[in-house]
């Protein structure tokens, strides 16, 4: 009884003097704080690993470049001339480059987010900061690597002969939304993945059916135009296709998604990014 009475009046001090179990819960407005005060980390961590990435390569970064002017060449003779979808577009080879470089912002965000905790187990384990950074840092990461090759769609346009028009400062904008898209579904089965590793193995499976169904190669309009009516919502309204026809209706003025959808778009994506972030809270207590 008194070793009872002594922890409660131990208890009652403790809450008297403003103490907490170490244990205990942060607020979560307390917790966005402290993933916020290591914001110069997720920069420089995110800084680091790209020059450690490159610095394998002899081409270095160029090779960030001529990965997807490669494939896109690759796949314009597979699909716009074999398979004969440039029919779909009048500037196919815009609409191609378009597609796979928006595809491409949020293949490497997602995949960098999903995986970081699995890759980075020994700074996780060796020091104590919000786990939420690593993550966070992570897909910073692929945006930093892959924005300098977004910006190759300026010139690819003159090639192909589109005129200048104050709608292409607009395209920084939908290669943020196609990263913060990534990230936040990455931030969402991050935990998941760390917890189950024998899930990366799905994501491979995932990632090719949304790649060869978003649009990329073709019109999503033209190509289900005779499917069925809940087929047609799905596919002309998953993210992947909006996320495309975003940037594509930039420079193509043939394609514009509406202004419900790119609405939709973005509440999707924030409410993803602040699920994904709660996720994180209320698991920091746990070990990855």
């Amino acid at each position: 009884m008194r070793e009872k009475l002594s922890m409660a009046a131990a208890q009652e001090l403790a809450q008297q003097h403003g103490l907490k179990r170490i244990d205990t819960p942060k607020p979560f407005a307390e917790y966005l704080r402290s993933v916020w005060a290591y914001r110069v980390f997720t920069y420089q961590y995110a800084v680091a690993r790209i020059i450690s990435g490159t610095a394998r390569n002899r081409l270095g970064l160029l090779w960030e470049f001529l990965n997807p002017l490669l494939s896109a060449g690759m796949y314009y003779i597979a699909f716009g001339l074999l398979l004969g979808t440039k029919k779909d577009s009048p500037n196919f080879i815009l609409f191609l480059i378009a597609g796979l470089f928006t595809w491409h912002q949020f293949n490497q965000s997602f995949n960098s987010t999903a995986k970081s905790l699995l890759q980075s187990r020994q700074l996780i384990e060796n020091n104590v900061f919000p786990r939420a950074v690593v993550p966070l840092s992570a897909g910073l990461q692929a945006g930093i690597r892959s924005f300098p090759v977004v910006l190759m769609i300026y010139p690819m346009a003159l090639i192909t002969g589109e005129e200048i028009t104050w709608h292409w400062v607009l395209l920084p904008i939908a290669m943020l939304l196609a990263v913060l898209f990534g990230v936040s579904v990455g931030l969402l089965i991050s935990r998941l993945l760390a917890r189950i590793p024998d899930l990366v193995q799905t994501i491979p499976l995932v990632l090719r059916l949304l790649f060869f169904t978003s649009g990329i190669f073709f019109s999503v309009e033209q190509r289900f135009d005779t499917a069925p009516a809940l087929i047609q919502t799905i596919a002309l309204n998953s993210p992947t296709a909006l996320l495309l026809n975003t940037t594509r209706s930039i420079f193509l003025d043939d394609i514009a998604p509406s202004s419900t959808q790119l609405l939709i778009l973005i509440s999707v994506t924030l409410l993803m990014l602040l699920l994904g972030l709660i996720v994180y809270w209320r698991s920091e207590q746990r070990n990855v």
